[in-house]
């Protein structure tokens, strides 16, 4: 396996609200993207990234797929929890919160679980898939009938999300596995990538970098040459 990270603030923001966690040892990797208010957004998705990772137990059989996956669903449930707790009582972070899509891999088995609209993809065989489910209003409208999936990126609520860590007492994040084969990309990245780059611009610079460490590079330079409108934060995993 071979991992690589990068993140960027984008061309037109002055602080970066993203935050990641590569911890090869465990097998998590994390992107969070935060909102709030001034640098609140930076405080939630770094403190869910910390708190994910503090909860989770090295010593798990990772055999045993049913404790994996309650392991996942507590921790998401502890980062929301301590997101919420930070918040209380304190103006400056009122109203804070982040989103999270974590990875767990355990031998060839990728764990993930979601919230938000930061996504999960998989490419194989020169195909990509996305492997998570935005929670936006524009995909709940998708799949309601009311808006084509052409539609999508450029629609004036294509950044209103539905469900994001510390925005509620409890949360329920979505729980997926995915068996890897050689040669498979994992990508795990914020919002600031896909609303600048359609799903071919990300494959084609996935397929023609030397490296991983070259592709996470190329995707950031990619995104702020068609705007870099916002935070940009990417993990790659190369099996």
């Amino acid at each position: 396996m071979e991992f690589t990270a990068c993140t960027n603030a984008g061309r037109h923001r002055s602080i970066n609200e993203d935050s990641y966690l590569v911890d090869r040892e465990s097998g998590i990797y994390i992107v969070a993207d935060g909102m709030g208010g001034h640098k609140a957004g930076e405080v939630a998705s770094a403190l869910a990234c910390k708190t994910f990772r503090a909860s989770f137990d090295d010593h798990i059989d990772r055999g045993d797929k049913g404790k994996i996956a309650q392991m996942l669903k507590e921790a998401v449930l502890n980062a929301n929890e301590a997101i919420v707790e930070k918040a209380t009582g304190r103006s400056e972070y009122s109203g804070m919160g982040t989103t999270l899509t974590a990875a767990f891999l355990d031998r060839m088995t990728l764990y993930l679980t979601h919230v938000g609209d930061s996504r999960a993809y998989l490419v194989r065989n020169g195909e990509m898939t996305q492997l998570t489910e935005d929670h936006t209003l524009v995909n709940e409208m998708v799949r309601r009938g009311e808006v084509s999936p052409d539609a999508i990126q450029m629609h004036p609520l294509r950044h209103v999300i539905t469900k994001a860590l510390g925005t509620y007492p409890a949360i329920d994040a979505d729980l997926t596995t995915q068996e890897l084969v050689p040669g498979d990309r994992v990508i795990l990245c914020t919002d600031g990538l896909t609303s600048m780059l359609a799903d071919t611009d990300i494959l084609n610079a996935i397929q023609q970098a030397d490296d991983i460490e070259n592709a996470c590079g190329s995707l950031i330079d990619a995104a702020n040459s068609r705007g870099g409108e916002d935070n940009i934060t990417i993990v790659l995993i190369g099996v």
